[in-house]
């Protein structure tokens, strides 16, 4: 129950930071670019760790056939488990895509879709919580712009 509730504390906190640095970025152009970046670099980080570290060790022979060999997190996935890991990589791209086609709606729909696919494989998936949280920040603050803010002026008299 304390693992459930710290996942709760964390999405919870994550969210509320999204929904903040959001808003930050539709205020400040420049930072659409890293908070568009944030859901992308946290997934493909998480990605990479679960390729490259290990679980356990399997180890076969004896004396100087003795061998042992790392079994990493993502050989445990099984097909269901890789088809989600692939639906949610594809989907914290969306920031990338919402950038390139000029259009908040790619990162919008996936900032709805992840929580989703999140509650549907429960602990499965939990690492990838951080970039949803970066998915919804680039939903909420819009793709990155290449025109100059376009500032009010008061006219003098």
């Amino acid at each position: 129950m304390t693992d459930l509730m710290s996942l709760l504390t964390l999405a919870t906190t994550l969210f509320v930071a999204a929904i903040v640095l959001g808003f930050a970025a539709r205020r400040w152009r420049g930072l659409r670019v890293v908070v568009a970046g944030i859901g992308p670099v946290c997934s493909l980080a998480v990605l990479l760790y679960f390729l490259i570290e290990g679980t356990t060790s399997y180890c076969t022979g004896t004396g100087a056939t003795f061998r042992c060999s790392e079994v990493t997190y993502a050989s445990t996935w099984g097909v269901r488990g890789s088809a989600a890991v692939a639906v949610v990589v594809v989907l914290t791209m969306a920031p990338v895509v919402s950038a390139w086609l000029h259009n908040r709606a790619p990162a919008v729909v996936a900032a709805i879709a992840l929580p989703a696919m999140l509650g549907l494989f429960g602990f499965e998936l939990a690492a990838w919580i951080p970039a949803w949280a970066g998915v919804l920040a680039a939903g909420i603050a819009g793709p990155p712009s290449t025109q100059p803010a376009a500032k009010e002026t008061v006219p003098r008299i």
